[in-house]
């Protein structure tokens, strides 16, 4: 059997946003001293996280691709993590 594959579905805020949020987190390591559990995480709000043994990832591609007005305020990253 394949191993699950980890899809996560999150907002991901504009470029200036993400680069603000990384200095307050570089702030904040500088500040307590080191290491805290998200320090290296971009700047997102997760939605919701599930798996699935096969790829969605061409299945979205092909509904984003269809509906222009998507596209408009948001980037779209499919990312797969795999489990380990």
């Amino acid at each position: 059997m394949n191993q699950p594959i980890r899809y996560i579905i999150a907002i991901r805020p504009r470029a200036d946003i993400i680069s603000e949020v990384k200095e307050m987190k570089l702030a904040l390591k500088k500040a307590i001293g080191g290491f805290y559990n998200s320090v290296n995480s971009e700047a997102h709000i997760t939605l919701f996280e599930f798996y699935a043994l096969t790829s969605i990832t061409r299945h979205c591609w092909k509904n984003v691709q269809g509906r222009p007005e998507l596209w408009n305020h948001s980037s779209w990253n499919f990312r797969v993590f795999t489990t380990s």
